[in-house]
Parts: structure tokens; sequence; C-alpha cells
């Protein structure tokens, strides 16, 4: 995550999906606590990643295929971003997400320094960082990582741009203790979203266990990603309840 891709079109889908997993449901138990960990990192200017807010301008066609959907966080984050607020305090202070969701925000930056300029010192800062994380979300139910690509292979873990993904050894110390798990995950042109999707899902259980409840949803607005939803307790499957209204330009598989 970084701070510049705050009110993006991703983010509306993201906050959308969390707002319909934590929320009560009738014969699934009360409204879960959430946690967000962001996995944030420094801004970078190389792209035209987060620009993406035409969205949010008012037009007839923007209303119906995202503001009909939830005016509530269509408004707050319209209002962010014009406000020239993109950064994620925002969106705590802005209370986009419910109240009581507590947030993990110090930055996750691995060639900050010289001190991190060997793989152990790396492996070591990211450490702190993750236990740090994992001590600020003990208590909730539901827990949101959001880095900049998604789930990485072991070995970005020692990587200056490791920062950038979720480990599935960094997941498995929140599902032992029983919360529910959802990572952010782009997807890439380099096979269909399908297979990308079941390999992922694939890995997951090779990691986890194969009792492990896994659900994967794909939000086809500007780039492809998936958020997984992981879980070895039933609330897991809130995802497939309805909720999250659709439209004929909104999607979810």
């Amino acid at each position: 995550m970084q701070n510049r891709y705050v009110g993006d079109v991703g983010d509306f889908g993201k906050y959308g999906l969390l707002k319909v997993l934590c929320r009560p449901v009738r014969n699934d138990g009360p409204a879960l606590r959430l946690g967000v960990v962001w996995y944030l990192t420094p801004d970078e200017a190389h792209n035209n990643d987060g620009r993406f807010t035409e969205y949010l301008e008012q037009a007839s066609k923007n209303h119906l295929a995202f503001r009909a959907c939830d005016s509530d966080l269509y408004d707050s984050l319209g209002a962010i971003v014009r406000g020239g607020k993109r950064n994620v305090a925002a969106i705590r202070q802005g209370r986009i997400l419910p109240e009581s969701t507590v947030y993990y925000e110090p930055i996750l930056d691995l060639k900050r320094d010289k001190l991190r300029s060997t793989r152990a010192a790396r492996l070591q800062g990211r450490q702190e960082w993750v236990k740090g994380a994992f001590q600020a979300t003990e208590g909730y139910e539901a827990v949101f990582v959001d880095p900049d690509n998604g789930i990485g292979s072991t070995s970005q873990a020692y990587s200056t741009r490791g920062a950038k993904y979720v480990l599935l050894e960094e997941v498995k110390p929140f599902l032992d203790r029983g919360q529910t798990f959802v990572i952010y995950h782009h997807l890439n042109r380099q096979a269909p979203a399908d297979i990308q999707i079941n390999q992922q899902i694939t890995r997951v259980r090779q990691c986890m266990g194969a009792s492990t409840k896994i659900i994967a949803r794909r939000y086809r607005r500007g780039s492809s990603r998936v958020f997984f939803a992981l879980s070895r307790e039933p609330q897991v499957a809130r995802l497939l309840k309805p909720g999250f209204p659709r439209s004929n330009q909104l999607s979810w598989i």
C-alpha cells in the first residue's frame, strides 16, 4: 500500500468488501471487529498507479456503477480525494470502516538505511514489523492486509522490494489464533485469471492445511485484483451472502 493509492477505484472495492465481511449477519453471528495492516511503503512516482479516480466524477454513469452500490463509501472517498488528503490516516479519521477498526500504520521500508543493507538485517526488520502487526490486531476477529502486489514467495523476505508482498508464513500465526484473514492480491498478464487464482489457492492450502476455508473474490474495475479470504472458522462464509450490490459495471466472482 502507498498513500498515493488512497481513494482510487481499487479502494472502493476493497472497503466495500470489508464492510460486508464485518457487518452483523443474521444466523452468522455479530459484527466482526477488524484489524487493518497496511503493509505501507513509501510513495513512488514512476507510474500512474493510484491515479484512477475518474469513477468519483459526478456523472450519472458513475452514480449507477459505483455510488448505487454504497453511497456513504462513495461520498467519503470522494471527499478525501477532492480534499487532497490521500493518505491512510484519512481512512481512519474518516471512519470509512467500522468505528471499532484498529489500524497498523508503521511504514515497512526494507531499504531506508544502512542497517538494512544485509539480508539478515532486512529479515530481522521485517520480522519485527510483522510482530508489531500481530500484537496490534490481537483480539480482532478479522484482519486485512494490503500489500502493493499481494502474495509473495519466501525469497522476497530478504528483498528490498519485499515490502510489496505478504508472505504466507506471516499469515499462518493469525489463522492459528482463530482470525479470518483477507489478502489483497494483484493479478498479472502471465496467465488467465482463473489459473492464477487457483495457483494461489493451492499455495495457501499447502501452507495452511487442507481444512482452511478459502474464498476468492475478483474485482474487475481498473487493474484486475483478487481478495483472498482465509479462515478456519465459519465467518469467511459471510462473503458468499448477498451484501455488496452488483451492477452492470461493478462485478465480482
